[in-house]
């Protein structure tokens, strides 16, 4: 199954990049990412716990730049990864799970990608945030629309 990534426009994914890792750089990040989600357990047990649901896979493909689900597995593009220190990557694990919490892929209906990943993105930041996890730099998050739904965001951004 193709990944319907929540964060980025794709058709398709394919499994190799122009950047294909070799196989004791997949197993280095695939350990990184493991000790990321049993990190979780002390600090957001509740979060961890949802982790273990879901499966992790490297995707070093252009049309994956950073993070994305397709509500079974998580991926993540490697070269993204190397830029985040420990906590932004616990940020954008957690980030990815609670789209598949909140049902962002099948709440979508129709409506513009774009625009929808917009407001999920901040509706998923806001929960993140209310937990305690710390903003990444760059990521969205509209301070006029705290505490509203992504339908809510959604509509609001029509008009930005």
């Amino acid at each position: 199954m193709n990944p319907i990534p929540v964060g980025v426009r794709a058709t398709e994914r394919t499994t190799e990049g122009p950047d294909t890792l070799d196989a004791q750089q997949t197993a280095r990040w695939l350990h990184l990412l493991e000790q990321d989600r049993s990190r979780f357990l002390l600090c957001h047990p509740f979060t961890a716990t949802l982790t273990l649901h879901l499966g992790i896979e490297l995707v070093s493909d252009p049309r994956i730049p950073t993070a994305a689900t397709d509500g079974r597995r998580l991926y993540f593009n490697p070269y993204f990864l190397s830029t985040l220190d420990a906590e932004q990557r616990l940020f954008v694990m957690a980030h990815e799970v609670w789209h598949c919490v909140a049902g962002h892929l099948s709440r979508q209906h129709g409506r513009d990608a774009r625009r929808w990943n917009l407001a999920i993105d901040h509706e998923v930041n806001w929960l993140l945030v209310q937990d305690g996890f710390t903003l990444p730099p760059g990521a969205i998050l509209y301070r006029r629309m705290r505490g509203s739904s992504a339908e809510q965001v959604y509509a609001w951004l029509k008009d930005q």
